[in-house]
C-alpha cells in the first residue's frame, strides 16, 4: 500500500506515462521512486507466485534483470509481438509524440508541500485531452503533467509544482484552474510518509 498523496512516477498523461516506465526498464535514474514501487509490487508478487521464498531474492533478482537489459528486451519482444515497431525501445522517444507546448505551472503560495489531490491532476489530464470525457472522445496521447514537486519540499510563491504539456491555450487554461486547488502548503516542515506503508501477504 501506498501513500495517495504521492505518485509513484513523476508523470502523468499517455505517452509521458511510457517515458517514465522506459526509465526503469532501461535502468536510468530518474525515476527512483517507481523503481521502488516496481520492485516491492514485483518481490510481493513473486513471493505469492511461489517462484521465490522470500521478498530480498525476489528484489535482487528483478534488478538483476533491469541492470542487465533483460527487462527492456523481453518487453521489446512483447511489443513486437502485439504489432509495434522492432526498435520501440531503443528508439522510443522517435514514436512517442511531444506537446506543442510545455510550460511550467507556478506555486500559488510559499511554504512546505502538504498534500496533493491526486484526483484533480487525473481531471486536469482529462482536461488536457489525455482522458476521455465521453467514449467517442480522442485521445491526445502528447499531453500531460510531470516533474512533480514532492510532499515536504519547501516553495516560494511562484515557484513550478510541475510542468503542464498541452496542445492548446483552451485545453491549459482548464488544467490550471483545477490544478490551483489541487495543492496545500505548511508554514512548519512537513515530513512525508514513507513509500511503502504496508505489504499485504
Amino acid at each position: 500500500l501506498t501513500d495517495m498523496n504521492q505518485s509513484l512516477a513523476s508523470s502523468a498523461g499517455n505517452a509521458l506515462e511510457v517515458k517514465s516506465a522506459f526509465t526503469v526498464l532501461k535502468n536510468e535514474p530518474g525515476e527512483e521512486r517507481l523503481l521502488e514501487g516496481t520492485l516491492a509490487l514485483g518481490s510481493n508478487l513473486l513471493v505469492n507466485a511461489g517462484i521465490f521464498s522470500d521478498e530480498y531474492t525476489g528484489r535482487e533478482r528483478l534488478k538483476e534483470s533491469l541492470s542487465s537489459g533483460k527487462a527492456a528486451e523481453i518487453f521489446g519482444r512483447m511489443i513486437t509481438a502485439l504489432g509495434g515497431p522492432i526498435d520501440f525501445v531503443e528508439k522510443s522517444d522517435e514514436y512517442l509524440p511531444v506537446a506543442e507546448n510545455i510550460l511550467d505551472f507556478p506555486s500559488p503560495s510559499s511554504g512546505y508541500l502538504k498534500s496533493v489531490n491526486g484526483r484533480i491532476l487525473g481531471q486536469a489530464v482529462i482536461e488536457l485531452g489525455g482522458g476521455r470525457k465521453k467514449a467517442e472522445d480522442k485521445l491526445d496521447l502528447s499531453v500531460g503533467l510531470d516533474q512533480f514537486i514532492r510532499i515536504g519540499k519547501y516553495v516560494d510563491q511562484g515557484d513550478p509544482l510541475l510542468r503542464i504539456h498541452t496542445s492548446n491555450d483552451r485545453d491549459m487554461e482548464r488544467a490550471k484552474n483545477l490544478l490551483s486547488e489541487a495543492f496545500q502548503f505548511s508554514e512548519n516542515p512537513v515530513e512525508s510518509n514513507p513509500l511503502i506503508l504496508e505489504s499485504v501477504t
